[in-house]
């Protein structure tokens, strides 16, 4: 059963549609399509509060939202620093 939703971070190439990213800004979005481009590239489009369409190095890494047990959750967001940093205590 999913308790919650962590970031998880994956290269790009290893990205598929419908998969929801964490973009720049910290917001969510889903991967509307994405596939081969020039030069070994990938170009992909991102759907959320606006639309983007864009090259990514397939090597680059994107923080993806996966499906954990809470336990999984806490442990993964303490990893990154997240709760820590949202209940105000040193990492």
């Amino acid at each position: 059963m999913t308790d919650a939703w962590g970031p998880l971070a994956l290269p790009w190439r290893v990205i598929a549609r419908r998969d929801l990213v964490i973009g720049a800004d910290g917001g969510p979005l889903f991967v509307d399509r994405i596939g081969p481009g020039t030069d070994g590239q990938l170009w992909a489009r991102l759907l959320g509060a606006g639309e983007w369409t864009g090259v990514v190095d397939p090597e680059g890494y994107v923080n993806v939202l996966v499906p954990l047990a809470e336990r999984d959750a806490i442990r993964t967001l303490r990893e990154a620093g997240i709760v820590d940093d949202i209940l105000g205590r040193a990492a």
